[in-house]
């Protein structure tokens, strides 16, 4: 019985040490507020250009006429998020959009979580 008992607390010791392995991720979470008019459109530069980094749209606006990121020649090959509400929408809307950086390879280092409120008045 004794080693039945010795066994569970070598176990639970592992599953302890396994739980508080240090993550080689950092992450962050940033909240954007912009205030536009329903016929504006907003960039957000982030300001990433690595061959490496990139960025997904986790959530899409749900009033918006244009909403992507955008990495071309115009943008000099950085991460730009282009916003454009309908014309005829006037309140709150956002967007989440997770970006990723640094590291070696293709493992990220610096995961930046972005979420970007904005509130849309009329002309």
């Amino acid at each position: 019985m004794q080693i039945i008992s010795n066994s569970c607390y070598v176990v639970m010791f592992l599953f302890l040490l396994w739980g508080c392995e240090k993550d080689d991720v950092s992450t962050s979470k940033e909240v954007v507020e912009v205030t536009l008019t329903n016929t504006e459109e907003y960039i957000h530069d982030f300001k990433i250009c690595g061959d490496e980094e990139g960025a997904t749209i986790v959530t899409q606006p749900q009033y918006s006429e244009v909403s992507e990121i955008v990495r071309n020649a115009n943008t000099d090959w950085c991460i730009v998020y282009r916003y454009k509400p309908e014309s005829d929408f006037a309140g709150k809307d956002f967007v989440v959009i997770e970006t990723c950086s640094g590291g070696i390879g293709t493992v990220c280092t610096d995961i930046q979580t972005v979420r970007i409120d904005f509130t849309v008045t009329n002309k």
